[in-house]
């Protein structure tokens, strides 16, 4: 009976154990698998995000048309000046081609352009903000998950595993300093426009500017963890 006891006590000690190694295997698999979902992820919303800056016009060239047709028209020249300050502005924002596009009936006209392209400057500098605050959430979630990694990894080291985070860790970065650059872009145009306008838009362009701005202070501070990480694998 001792010898029976014996070996089934040893028995349920390699079961414990085989099951402790598959656990690990499973959690750290699975932790994988989360961190390329995360990647993925963050590859998405910053294309988007990008995609999203790139093609909201207003944010730029459009933009600075309507800041210069402003300034125009506030120097009561009239809506020929106003058109004139638009080319200015567009040439500014590097946009190719005239976009004043057609003369101005009148004056009234012209205002209400003017309110129109700036709603839509806002509404599209908003949904760029939008869209920023997500990748910024990601951004936190990857840095959550590659810090759980890094602590598996010390505690089993694995040096297939070590080079495939360290390739990770590099394309994210990368990802984030294109999707910082275009931030700032974003940034500085919004300034740069608030600058030359009043009142309540010149205040919700300068609010966007600071939301973007603050988007980009706490992407930079992940960016520079996931460095961090990646020179000490």
């Amino acid at each position: 009976m001792g010898r029976v006891r014996g070996v089934s006590g040893r028995s349920a000690r390699v079961g414990i154990i085989a099951l402790l190694v598959l656990g690990l295997g499973v959690s750290g698999a699975s932790a994988e698998r989360a961190g390329d979902r995360t990647n993925g992820r963050l590859h998405q919303v910053s294309d988007d995000y990008r995609q999203t800056v790139s093609e909201a016009t207003t944010l730029g060239a459009v933009a600075g048309a309507i800041v210069g047709g402003a300034i125009g028209a506030a120097q009561g020249r009239g809506a020929g000046a106003a058109i004139g300050g638009a080319a200015i502005g567009a040439l500014a924002g590097g946009l190719l081609g005239n976009l004043g596009g057609r003369a101005v009936a009148d004056n009234k006209a012209s205002y209400a352009r003017r309110e129109d392209g700036l709603d839509r400057a806002i509404a599209q500098a908003r949904s760029g903000n939008r869209k920023l605050a997500e990748l910024v959430s990601i951004s936190g979630k990857l840095v959550s998950e590659r810090r759980a990694t890094l602590a598996r990894l010390e505690q089993h080291p694995d040096d297939g595993e070590r080079r495939r985070l360290a390739s990770q860790l590099a394309d994210e970065v990368s990802t984030l300093d294109s999707s910082i650059s275009t931030a700032r872009q974003q940034r500085d145009t919004l300034r740069s426009n608030a600058s030359n306008l009043s009142g309540r838009d010149r205040a919700v362009l300068t609010g966007e500017a600071d939301r973007a701005n603050s988007g980009i202070a706490t992407l930079q501070s992940r960016r520079d963890e996931l460095e961090r990480m990646r020179g000490g694998l």
